[in-house]
């Protein structure tokens, strides 16, 4: 399940939203790169072939959502079959419940899932559930940073890229080139600063890169979202392989909120 999210919400003169997020995974999870999907032509995400979910999607209506797992004892060391996270995603976007319709009913049954955090909403607001809470938050303007812990959490690749983030917007016109550059930085935070998450050592040093790359397990993705405040999405999907070959899948189009 995807691993880092940080995005701009609202103060920018552009873009009323500006987001890059990795999707962390097994190498042998199947999956399908993004595309609108034939069973819900108004969605655009990735497809996780082995459960039919996403982590990430945007529809042409202007609804956005994204998951991530927590780090925590259940997740790592748990065989109960639960329901797959990323049919929260699926739900809400092919639903028409509002964000809070939604997450009013999603707190109810949190505990069919594994532990997470979701952003939902759509290209004007975000707002923001983690199952160990009992409420939801909407978020600020401003940047953020969602990893597996909770947002804005302060592990070093999420203050590291909130800050990267905003010297970008305020120092860039290359906007996609310098935000997968940042997405794919695989320098790992110093030992004194690593998460406090139950790894063994030389794995938890992999796992604090923003790009994460170990025998079996690593970044599969980074999506970068853009809207600028015409409602004009730009979608750019680059997809790795387990030898770090990429592949880009670029999307525009018009939001027409409804």
């Amino acid at each position: 399940m995807m691993c880092l999210i940080t995005f701009h919400l609202s103060s920018h003169p552009t873009y009323k939203l500006i987001l890059a997020a990795n999707r962390d995974e097994l190498y042998e999870r199947p999956t399908a790169p993004a595309n609108f999907w034939k069973e819900f032509p108004d969605l655009l995400a990735g497809k996780d072939l082995q459960a039919k979910g996403t982590w990430l999607g945007i529809t042409k209506t202007g609804k956005i959502a994204a998951i991530t797992n927590c780090y925590d004892a259940e997740t790592l060391n748990s065989t109960t079959q639960k329901n797959s996270r990323g049919k929260i995603i699926i739900d809400y976007l092919t639903s028409k419940k509002t964000a809070t319709q939604y997450l009013e009913q999603l707190i109810t049954k949190k505990n069919q899932y594994l532990p997470f955090n979701v952003l939902l909403g759509d290209i004007n607001k975000f707002y923001h559930f983690n199952s160990q809470n009992q409420s939801y938050t909407l978020l600020p303007k401003g940047t953020h940073s969602l990893s597996n812990a909770t947002i804005n959490t302060p592990w070093l690749k999420v203050t590291n890229t909130k800050e990267k983030l905003n010297m970008i917007i305020d120092t860039s016109n290359h906007y996609a080139d310098q935000l997968f550059q940042m997405m794919m930085n695989q320098t790992p935070a110093p030992d004194q600063q690593l998460p406090d998450i139950s790894l063994p050592i030389a794995i938890k040093r992999k796992v604090s890169a923003n790009f994460i790359d170990t025998e079996n397990f690593g970044t599969r993705s980074t999506t970068l979202i853009l809207v600028d405040h015409n409602n004009m999405v730009t979608f750019i999907e680059r997809t790795y392989d387990s030898k770090n070959n990429s592949q880009d899948h670029s999307y525009h189009f018009q939001v027409s909120e409804r």
